[in-house]
Parts: structure tokens; C-alpha cells; sequence
């Protein structure tokens, strides 16, 4: 990470950790709330959505923006896992009781308080997420004193909890303006956490996330793999703007994350301060007809939309000339920025003077405009190619960008990517978005309830540590990293399920073997399932293979996963080797090394051992090994 000064710099964060539970039914209906991305969908639909007015009256900006895209969303149901509920054509069925004492289990060990009557609401949401327009949520928990966190840089506020429903998930983006969702991940129940803006380092965001993350998943109801648990994330700096940046889901780039965002907006505002120090104070632009001037072009990019009837449209920026080129962050320019402003409205690019237009031929082209409107060197020429009006509607929302960059960052929320970079989604949402669910009657919440769920609480992390370390064996650094580790359950199943297995081999093997499949043989880890590890630890357990053998029945598990482990070790002959037979070949080894043995004695047994382990990894234990081999070298003495 970078070294900035934070406190300086003035950085101000807040987190919002989404994790989807594990109940036997979705939220507002029985359906299963599990899905697998492979299943066939065995119908669809197609609608389109509108923006409504909130409680007020007021419509949601954000909501504005997704409507003027004028998306037609095709959404695909699945069996028993879709109904009439998720596709909005029946009321929402009673909330379900799991889920709420779930999320009340969570409030609850977060000291939070918890109302008497918890009101469902709806959130305006018409990016095609959701069927119905809006998504259900319902306040749960509201932060108190007891609620702050203990960090390394401070604490930090726990604001409130939401139980929602999650949306729809995205299948793809047709460059037709069809937008197709799977509806089997509509409804699945989700907790939301958010903290006040108290964060302000970044490591102390990956902190708190964790420890978030952690206090859902000690319940055991908390649904694990890629995308069950995602961290939106709010942060501005000093004369910056609030920047809300969605969906991250690896909690290892949530530090890098905040940092390229403190480094973006702190460019932005250098940005803001040489135009202004230029003398741009405001900027009026117009959007110019530049298609006469590119009749006759070269450019197979310009010819081909021309052609198409197209037109070739573009602004004058005044003094930005050198700007489009500015890395803000991770060689993602302010070019990059408005790029993500034009793609919203359907436009993939544009072409500026910024860049060699030698390489697309259209060097003649822009002198003769720079030459015909009297521009100087200083003044940057942007064009856009294609269908009039939606190269005018792209255009329009770059001259929005390119204005606030006299201002500075813009409000607005962007989408988080594997990389820790991001890119722009939409505005900013305000508070117009949110109004009274009619649907569904306040849930009471009773003092027996909260009696019970206080009175059968999940063990907290700490005393889940020492207890592994105690009970397990298991040195501190291994127990802490395991409480915290998405398999803490499977973990637990795996060890009272074969005791005759090492806790700290099970251990092991979860941290740190997918990583290593990962790097070695570019795994997917979202299909490394549960059953194999415990098809594995069997065999283990029943001494018909040795641990050495774990990696490459693993992988071979996850390229046939119709196999069983016991049909891998056959293939690859990773079956354990009788005493008889791990002897003979000890023997042969013995009988090449005979000089060895003769120079160094027992001491031979170090090289040797490393040469037996070459031919018998996966075949035989290492104590086997190693105590045959004793036996044997000594026999080999004079």
C-alpha cells in the first residue's frame, strides 16, 4: 500500500457488509434460497420498469437515471426456486421466522438496540434488480454506545441492521438493451450492517468488514462462497464529495480499494485546481455537427458509422488539452472517467485530441476543426461516431463530467472491481427512494423472543480461539486464522466427524489448499464443494490414503466432479501401499545408496528419506517411511 497521510488528507469511511443467509426458505416466500449458476432457467419474462415517487413525493435521482436507459429486462425462473412472489404477480408471503431471528441473533451480539415492531419498507431500485421495482428491507437493529467496535486506528460505530431481500441476479447485458436476470437469487434473505463514517485508514476498513463478516458467520447460518457476503463502502476525502462505491466481494482488496479512491479523488481535486488556476470557471458547451469535416475519411471507425447513416457529433473542452492523459489511479485516466459516463448511455468511446490520432487516421480531420473553429493548442477536441441520438445523449452526460471537474469529485456511485479499481454505476441515491411496504403487517418482536435468542447465543470468536487452541491443539496463529476463515463450520463438522484426523492437517488443508490449486492450476474455488473435503478426510480417516495424496485428489475431484475421492486415488494410484510392498521398494532405494550408507551411517537417513518420498508421496505416511527406513538402514550396516 501506498503511504499517505490519511489524517491530512482528511479520509472519512463507512462500511455496509451484506451477507445472504443460509434458511431452509427465501425471505417472502418457501422457495429454496439455494441456487447453483448452472442450472437451466425453465421460463422467462420480459418487462420494463418505471421510477416512482417516494414517501414525499420527491423521485430518487438514481432511479431517474436507470429509467432514461429505457432497459428491457428478461428475467429467468427456475424450479423451486422461483414463484409467483419473485415475479411480483403475488403478494409477499409472511417474513420468514428464521431468517428474522437470525438477523436478530446478530443485533444481539452486537449490543444493538431492537424496536418493539419492525416495519417492512421499499427501496426504489429500477436497475432491473428487482421485479417489482423495489427491494423489501426492514430495520432490525440501531446502533447504541455498546455497538462500537474496537480497531487498530480507533473505534468505530455500528449505525443499524437491515434484514432485506437480495436482489436478482445478472446473467448479461445484450448490446441490443436487453438486460437478463436469473430470479432464483431474488428473495434470498440478507442481512445488511452499516457503521457511521468513523473509519479513517484504510486497513482499518478491511478491520472492520472482518469483523462483521466474523460476527455473521458465528451463528452458523450465514451462506458461504464467491458473492454470498459484498461490502459497499461510502468515502470522501477533504473538498471531496461522498463516493459509494458497491460490491466488492473479495475482503483482501477492501484496504486497496479505499486507497485508490483517496488517490482518485485527491487527483480529481488537483485536477479542479489547475483548470481553475487556468482561469476556467465555468464551462458552456455545445454539442457540434463534425460530420461534413470527416465525408472522405480514412478512418474505418468513422467510415463505417457514416456510412450507416450515422453522424459524427463532438465538443470543444477549453484548457483541457493534456488532462484526458492524467492517471488518477492504477493507470486509469480521466479519459477512463468519462468513458464510464458515455457507456451508461450505450456510447463504448469516443476519440480526443489528447491521443496519436495518427493510429486512427484522423490527423487531417481534427487540425481542419481545431483550424475552422480558431482553437489553440489548449483546447481539447472530443467526437463521438454513430446513431444521432444516442451519441448526443452520451455527449450530454460527458459535458456533465467534464463540469465537474471545476468542481471536483462528483457525488455518484460506483461498482467495485476484482481488482480493487472501480468504475462509475449511476448518481449518487438520495433519500426520495425509500416508502412504506403495504404489503406486509409490522412483525411484533416479544420479550420471550429476544429472552431466547440472549439465552442461546453463538460462542463469540475469542472464546471459539481459545477453545480450539485448548481442546484442539491448535498453535494461536493457525486457531485465529481458521475462527476467521469462511470453512470455521465446516471445519467443525470435518473434526468431530473423524477424530482420528489431525485438527490441524484439517486445518491446514482448508486455508491453504485452494489457494495453492488456485495458483498452480488456475482453479475456480466456488467449485470446490463441502462433500469433498469430507469424501477425502474418509479415506484419511480409514487409512486407504495418505495426506500427501489430498492435493491431487482435490483437483482431480473438481475436474470430475462426478467422481467420488476414492475413484481419484484409484486413477492416479494414490491408494495407501501395503507394509510388504512399501518395504521393497525401500529396499531397492537402500541397495543403489549402499556407499552412502556406508560413509554416513544412520545419518544417510535425511538424504534418503527425500529420495523414498519422491516415489511413495501419496502412497504411503512419512512415519511409515520413516520408521521402516530406520529398521531397514541398519540392516544395511556392516
Amino acid at each position: 500500500m501506498t503511504e499517505l497521510n490519511y489524517e491530512e488528507i482528511g479520509l472519512i469511511c463507512g462500511i455496509e457488509i451484506h451477507q445472504r443467509l443460509n434458511s431452509k426458505e427465501k425471505l417472502f416466500c418457501a422457495c429454496s434460497p439455494k441456487f447453483n449458476p448452472e442450472d437451466e432457467s425453465i421460463y422467462t419474462i420480459k418487462r420494463k420498469l418505471r421510477s416512482v415517487p417516494g414517501e414525499l413525493g420527491d423521485v430518487d435521482p438514481a432511479a431517474l437515471y436507470e429509467y432514461y436507459k429505457d432497459k428491457l429486462f428478461e428475467y429467468h425462473c427456475y424450479k423451486g426456486k422461483t414463484c409467483l412472489v419473485e415475479l411480483d404477480e403475488e403478494p409477499p408471503h409472511p417474513v420468514n421466522r428464521e431468517a428474522l431471528e437470525i438477523a436478530l441473533t446478530v443485533a444481539t451480539m452486537l449490543n444493538m438496540f431492537i424496536p418493539d415492531e419492525i416495519e417492512c419498507m421499499r427501496k426504489t431500485v429500477i436497475d432491473g434488480s428487482n421485479t417489482s421495482g423495489f427491494q423489501r428491507t426492514m430495520n432490525v437493529g440501531i446502533g447504541l454506545p455498546e455497538s462500537t467496535m474496537k480497531t487498530s486506528f480507533g473505534p468505530v460505530r455500528v449505525k443499524d441492521l437491515e434484514l432485506e431481500e437480495e436482489s436478482a441476479g445478472i446473467i448479461d447485458k445484450s448490446s441490443t438493451g436487453i438486460v437478463a436476470y436469473r430470479l432464483d437469487r431474488l428473495g434470498i434473505p440478507l442481512i445488511e450492517i452499516g457503521t457511521h463514517p468513523d473509519i479513517h485508514h484504510p486497513v482499518q476498513a478491511r478491520e472492520v468488514a472482518e469483523f462483521l463478516g466474523m460476527t455473521c458467520r458465528m451463528t452458523g447460518n450465514a451462506q458461504r462462497g464467491l458473492g454470498t457476503i459484498r461490502q459497499d463502502v461510502n468515502i470522501s476525502i477533504k473538498g471531496g464529495a461522498r463516493v459509494e462505491v458497491k460490491g466488492l466481494q473479495d475482503l483482501r482488496m477492501i484496504a486497496k480499494l479505499v486507497e485508490n479512491e483517496v488517490i482518485r479523488q485527491v487527483k480529481l481535486l488537483e485536477i479542479r485546481d489547475e483548470l481553475n488556476k487556468k482561469g476556467l470557471k465555468e464551462l458552456t458547451l455545445e454539442i457540434e455537427d463534425f460530420t461534413p469535416v470527416f465525408q472522405g475519411t480514412n478512418s474505418k471507425i468513422i467510415k463505417t458509422a457514416i456510412k450507416n447513416k450515422g453522424k459524427v457529433l463532438g465538443i470543444v473542452l477549453p484548457k483541457f488539452s493534456g488532462l484526458m492523459k492524467r492517471i488518477l489511479y492504477e493507470e486509469k485516466t480521466l479519459a477512463r472517467e468519462f468513458v464510464d459516463y458515455s457507456k451508461a448511455h450505450g456510447v463504448r468511446g469516443f476519440i480526443h485530441s489528447d491521443e496519436k490520432l495518427e493510429k486512427y487516421g484522423l490527423v487531417k480531420e481534427f487540425n481542419a476543426i481545431r483550424k475552422k473553429l480558431k482553437l489553440d493548442d489548449a483546447d481539447l477536441i472530443l467526437i463521438m461516431a454513430g446513431k444521432e441520438s444516442t451519441i448526443k445523449e452520451a455527449l450530454n452526460s460527458v459535458i456533465e463530467r467534464a463540469r465537474y471537474c471545476l468542481i471536483g469529485v462528483p457525488e455518484e456511485t460506483r461498482m467495485a472491481q476484482i481488482d480493487g479499481t472501480t468504475n462509475y454505476l449511476r448518481p449518487l441515491p438520495g433519500s426520495a427512494r425509500m416508502y412504506p411496504e403495504t404489503d406486509i403487517p409490522p412483525v411484533k418482536v416479544s420479550k420471550d423472543l429476544l429472552k431466547k435468542i440472549k439465552n442461546n447465543l453463538p460462542e463469540l470468536p475469542d472464546d471459539k480461539k481459545k477453545r480450539f487452541m485448548k481442546e484442539l491443539k491448535l498453535n494461536d496463529d493457525l486457531a485465529g486464522k481458521i475462527v476467521r476463515s469462511h470453512d470455521l463450520f465446516l471445519f467443525e463438522d470435518l473434526v468431530g466427524k473423524f477424530p482420528k484426523i489431525s485438527p490441524t492437517l484439517i486445518s491446514n488443508t482448508l486455508l491453504t489448499m485452494p489457494s495453492e490449486l488456485k495458483k498452480k492450476h488456475g482453479v475456480e474455488l466456488d467449485k470446490i464443494r463441502d462433500e469433498f473435503y469430507m469424501d477425502i478426510f474418509k479415506l484419511i480417516e480409514d487409512d486407504t490414503i495418505d495426506k500427501d495424496a489430498i492435493p491431487k485428489i482435490l483437483l482431480g475431484m473438481i475436474k470430475n466432479p462426478k467422481k467420488s475421492a476414492l475413484d481419484i486415488a484409484k486413477q492416479k494410484k494414490l491408494l495407501q501401499m501395503d507394509v510388504a510392498e512399501i518395504e521393497k521398494i525401500i529396499k531397492k532405494i537402500l541397495d543403489r545408496n549402499k556407499t552412502l550408507i556406508q560413509e554416513r551411517g544412520e545419518k544417510a537417513i535425511g538424504a534418503l528419506m527425500g529420495e523414498i518420498m519422491k516415489e511413495l508421496r501419496g502412497k504411503a505416511s512419512g512415519k511409515t517411511i520413516n520408521k521402516l527406513l530406520k529398521r531397514l538402514i541398519k540392516e544395511h550396516l556392516p
